[in-house]
């Protein structure tokens, strides 16, 4: 048996077949494709965790601007203030911003 001549079917020197090229080549691209997909829910997923926390900052320095108002109008505490937005909140079932926000636009809470 001689080792220089491939046998027919056969490439020389330990060159792929061109059949398992192609295969490595989708391997390859479903891969890459799969690693897209998990990086853009990631990115969807990073994008809301920045709109929600984009909101609730918002939320949080409007509450503040209530809580201020409420402390200089009715001379309270700043734990007495949110406790007053607080209460008022439960009272009525709604949302603490959406008082806040009637606090701010009305400077009192009635």
């Amino acid at each position: 048996m001689t080792t220089g001549t491939p046998r027919p079917g056969q490439r020389g020197s330990g060159a792929a077949e061109p059949r398992d090229t192609a295969t490595r080549h989708a391997d390859a691209m479903r891969s890459l494709a799969s690693e897209v997909d998990r990086l853009q829910r990631n990115l969807d997923t990073a994008s809301r965790q920045s709109e929600n926390l984009q909101a609730a900052l918002e939320s949080n320095r409007r509450i503040g601007m209530a809580i201020g108002i409420l402390m200089v109008t009715r001379q309270l505490t700043d734990d007495a203030a949110f406790d007053c937005l607080r209460q008022v909140s439960n009272q009525r079932n709604v949302k603490l911003r959406l008082v806040a926000e009637e606090v701010i636009y009305r400077g009192a809470l009635d």
